[in-house]
């Protein structure tokens, strides 16, 4: 890693520096935790006190679900954080919920443990699978319909598995995934995401209402014989850069905001048709559960690859929660923003 651009993560409105260390990978190792460096000066921000007994104390909100990071392998690395800051940390036990409480003598160590317990926190939370995501629902009823029609059509006259088609009522642009563990981080979210969408859809869209064009197909991955995702192109009708402007904005103040994970200079826009993962989760038979398994679509793109499904009004974006169904069949949302 360069050590005059370090990677930087956001927490709370705050930007850490990580420096990680070079790692030996000549000679296999039994796993440790990574050796890493933080650049862990006091924030501006510490809400270190004094407890009655004269020690200083800080108090950390973490979801309990990721308690687990903190105390690490054997208790690996609580330890080293301990022995490190020169203090104690306290973790509620499993199954509980609470702050992390951590003490020591000096205000400066408990600081210090603080932001690193944040720090880690932040990084690790990405290897969580994804609860939440803001999408912009493609679901009109010319959308809708032509969806069907295509998917008769595939599957008659190209042979695909029917488990591996989206649900209708569910088509949707995701802009970006969330990873919110708690009822406090589910608020959070929806402050940040009702604030975005204010202001970026006056600055962005201004006063005409978006037309998104669903049409033509595309796969994720670079052989069409074995594929896992097979997609719609999402575009704005009038073939302005509006929407993805806009979809590129609201994914950069939410990883800002340390509510996303930064994965991509862009947000891919396409409607997900076809899934591999819908089979799977489709299936009653227990041992393919486990599996995911490619389909061939050299001949559904050979026959629909410009296939029209219509137009979507860009007229609402939803801060939905994954493997949830709302009365109307498409996700239930904790937030919509009408545009």
């Amino acid at each position: 890693m360069d050590i005059l651009n370090p990677q930087l993560i956001s927490i709370s409105g705050r930007v850490y520096c990580k420096y990680a260390t070079d790692n030996n990978f000549a000679t296999p190792q039994s796993y440790e935790e990574p050796e890493v460096c933080w650049d862990d000066e006091p924030n501006c921000e510490s809400t270190v006190t004094k407890n009655q007994s004269g020690r200083y104390e800080a108090a950390v909100n973490v979801p309990s679900a990721l308690f687990k990071h903190v105390i690490g392998r054997k208790g690996a690395m609580k330890h080293k954080l301990e022995q490190e800051t020169h203090t104690k940390i306290t973790i509620p036990g499993k199954g509980c919920n609470g702050s992390i409480i951590i003490t020591g003598d000096k205000s400066s160590s408990v600081s210090s443990a603080q932001n690193r317990i944040e720090i880690l926190v932040a990084e690790k939370r990405w290897r969580e699978p994804f609860t939440h995501f803001i999408s912009i629902p493609l679901t009109s009823e010319l959308v809708r319909t032509s969806f069907e029609t295509f998917r008769k059509l595939a599957i008659d006259t190209c042979s695909l598995d029917p488990r591996l088609f989206q649900n209708p009522q569910k088509l949707h642009l995701t802009i970006c995934t969330l990873v919110l563990l708690d009822d406090s981080e589910v608020e959070r979210a929806i402050a940040a995401f009702k604030k975005c969408i204010t202001r970026l859809s006056s600055e962005i869209l201004g006063e005409t209402q978006l037309q998104i064009k669903v049409k033509g197909l595309e796969y994720m991955n670079d052989d069409p014989g074995a594929v896992d995702v097979l997609y719609a192109k999402v575009v704005d009708e009038n073939g302005t850069n509006k929407l993805q402007n806009f979809a590129d904005a609201i994914a950069t103040e939410l990883v800002k905001g340390g509510l996303s994970e930064n994965q991509y200079d862009h947000v891919k826009l396409h409607g997900t048709l076809l899934n591999t993962t819908f089979r799977k989760a489709n299936s009653s038979d227990r041992n393919e559960k486990g599996k995911r398994e490619t389909f061939d679509a050299q001949e559904v793109l050979d026959k629909f690859e410009t296939f029209d499904f219509g137009t979507v009004p860009l007229d609402k974006i939803c801060l939905s929660a994954r493997f949830t169904t709302n009365a109307d069949g498409y996700y239930d949302s904790v937030d919509v923003a009408q545009l």
